[in-house]
């Protein structure tokens, strides 16, 4: 009983650590003297560059996490962990190598799609590891393919490809 006070104190404290800079934001901008004149096209551009990157990592993370539960290899993982390596300021130099101005919102919300599909990828892929093999089996006895990818697949997997898409909208803004 101790040990889960102990735990569930520390989630909020970070929490409420990680939520410290926002505010700091939120407060400067208020703060300022042009707070009156605000202006929404920023706020707008971040919206549509974050979802847009959350959406592309969901597209191409979700069919690679269901192939990395299938098959298992080492090289898929290290392949899919690839793009997690390049830093921050090689993708900054990438996109301004090849004209990142001229592509605009979406092409820079590709591009750090391209870079954080893994997230997607990974998460999915533990929630599928969760999954009972005999489960599943007994499952595919009663129910049609798509039955049970609505019914036990989907509502397995929903936390995490909420979580992969919340923190890879996060990264991009």
């Amino acid at each position: 009983c101790f040990g889960v006070f102990v735990v569930t104190f520390w989630r909020r404290a970070v929490g409420l650590l990680l939520l410290a800079p926002l505010a700091g934001f939120a407060t400067e901008v208020a703060a300022s003297p042009d707070s009156l004149n605000f202006h929404g096209l920023p706020w707008m551009n971040t919206l549509v560059i974050a979802g847009g990157a959350s959406l592309i990592a969901l597209i191409l993370g979700l069919p690679v996490a269901l192939v990395m539960a299938h098959r298992r290899s080492a090289i898929g993982f290290a392949l899919t962990m690839l793009p997690l390596l390049v830093p921050p300021a090689l993708g900054a130099a990438t996109w301004l190598g090849i004209g990142g101005h001229g592509l605009g919102l979406l092409g820079c919300a590709l591009l750090l799609g391209l870079i954080y599909w893994p997230i997607t990828a990974f998460l999915t892929y533990a929630a599928l590891t969760r999954l009972s093999g005999p489960a599943l089996e007994a499952a595919q006895l009663q129910m049609s393919g798509g039955a049970m990818a609505v019914r036990i697949v989907g509502p397995a997997i929903r936390p995490a490809v909420l979580t992969s898409a919340l923190l890879v909208f996060l990264l991009s803004a």
